[in-house]
């Protein structure tokens, strides 16, 4: 056993630190290391610049290196949460408006619904969590009536998703409204469905 510089006893053969309640520098830096990797974004990659508004439910945001991206790139999200349709014409116009003026040129935070989760749509979007200054925006697309709640991708908020979808009902917008529904009682006139 050897002292070091600062007066803790180093076992030579082990490379640990003994006294003083040190672990060790290299089993230290693996576990920081560790951290880093599993909780990715949480620990300060998370914002992204969102650069362009594809539809009423997928952006385009500047991925730094290092989370998902091995150098800067432009990546396909797609909001969790929310599935707007896409033949409602007027409803999805109206949706991709609202998207825009909300995130278009801001700094986003973007989180998976499960930690290590790097789900894709067919598409190849990642289906991710979308906040802008603390609010999700998958939940504020549902509260404004542009979509039900879609679990499949987004089990994480649902006592949110679910009272946003309770309050649109109740002030009948979007979705919910009269004019959806005799636009949906046309088209299945027309087309039988």
């Amino acid at each position: 056993m050897t002292v070091d510089t600062h007066g803790i006893k180093k076992d030579s053969t082990a490379g640990f630190y003994r006294g003083h309640g040190l672990i060790g520098r290299p089993i230290l830096l693996g576990v920081v290391l560790l951290c880093v990797l599993v909780l990715g974004c949480k620990l300060g990659g998370d914002k992204k610049k969102v650069i362009k508004i594809i539809d009423s439910e997928t952006i385009f945001v500047l991925w730094e290196p290092g989370s998902l991206a091995k150098m800067e790139t432009e990546e396909r999200v797609r909001i969790a949460g929310i599935k707007i349709h896409e033949r409602w014409s007027e409803g999805n116009r109206q949706a991709q408006k609202d998207l825009e003026e909300m995130l278009k040129g801001k700094e986003v935070t973007v989180e998976m619904d499960s930690p290590g989760s790097t789900a894709r749509d067919a598409r190849g979007s990642i289906i991710c969590h979308v906040f802008l200054d603390g609010k999700n925006v998958g939940v504020e697309m549902v509260r404004r009536g542009y979509s039900k709640y879609y679990d499949s991708n987004a089990k994480k908020y649902a006592d949110e998703f679910k009272k946003a979808e309770e309050e649109a009902q109740a002030n009948a917008v979007g979705i919910w409204s009269d004019e959806y529904k005799e636009w949906q009682a046309d088209r299945a006139a027309v087309f039988g469905y």
